[in-house]
């Protein structure tokens, strides 16, 4: 409370914008509630003109308490960057490009060149961007001969040959790449579950933590998967 009443003392402010959990009137931010009351006190300070809004997971509230609401065609857009694959019809595919916290999943039968499609991709996207081949399927020793094979300049690139999510993630962390390529989903595993790599449980559990990264940082995440005769994304004996 007392870092907001400071932010309120600031005479060239004019929105402050505070993001907690919670529902409309009743948000926690950083342990304490705030809700209509709170608000309402604020608002009677002496730098009472500044305009509250309360944001949470699901709805916004404005300092009278009241849903924030408005039409879909009043909402401000921006064109969003397009970065570019280098390659020009998986640039197609994905809409021009793709965007920041984007995560894509690339499927397709085993050998049918995915992992060249994005060794190639990454190579020509490091030259401007901070980006990361994790290999769960070669080690890495393979993969830089198939990159020497390409004859792919790869100087820029990052390579992570590791299957363990935490150790990825702490990886992906520390080093925020603008891009990171999984290959594959299926060889991840969590240590926070007792099934093997590839079973349904941990490709739900793995690529769920690593949306939840793209999501929060802005990297884009893309996902090797394979796939049944079918068409179907295998894990395991499952389906998908």
């Amino acid at each position: 409370i007392a870092a907001i009443e400071r932010a309120l003392d600031d005479p060239a402010l004019d929105t402050l914008h505070l993001l907690g959990h919670g529902a409309p009137g009743a948000i926690t931010l950083a342990g304490t509630r705030i809700d209509e009351g709170l608000l309402e006190s604020l608002q009677r300070r002496p730098a009472g003109k500044v305009e509250i809004c309360l944001w949470s997971c699901r709805t916004a509230v404005t300092q009278s308490g009241k849903t924030f609401m408005q039409k879909l065609a009043d909402v401000n857009t921006r064109e969003l960057e397009r970065i570019s694959t280098g390659v020009g019809e998986f640039d197609r595919v994905l809409g021009g490009g793709y965007v920041g916290g984007q995560v894509v999943l690339i499927g397709g039968d085993p050998g049918v060149g995915k992992s060249t499609l994005l060794l190639q991709s990454l190579a020509h996207m490091s030259s401007e961007a901070s980006a990361i081949y994790v290999s769960g399927e070669e080690s890495a020793e393979q993969v830089a001969l198939r990159a020497r094979r390409l004859g792919l300049d790869s100087g820029s690139l990052d390579l992570l040959a590791e299957i363990q999510l935490e150790k990825v993630i702490a990886a992906l962390d520390a080093a925020r790449p603008r891009i990171a390529v999984i290959d594959s989903i299926q060889t991840v595993y969590s240590e926070a579950l007792t099934s093997a790599p590839g079973s349904v449980a941990q490709v739900r559990e793995c690529a769920a933590q690593l949306t939840r990264f793209a999501k929060q940082s802005g990297c884009i995440v893309v996902f090797v998967g394979h796939v049944t005769k079918e068409g179907a994304l295998e894990i395991g004996r499952a389906h998908v």
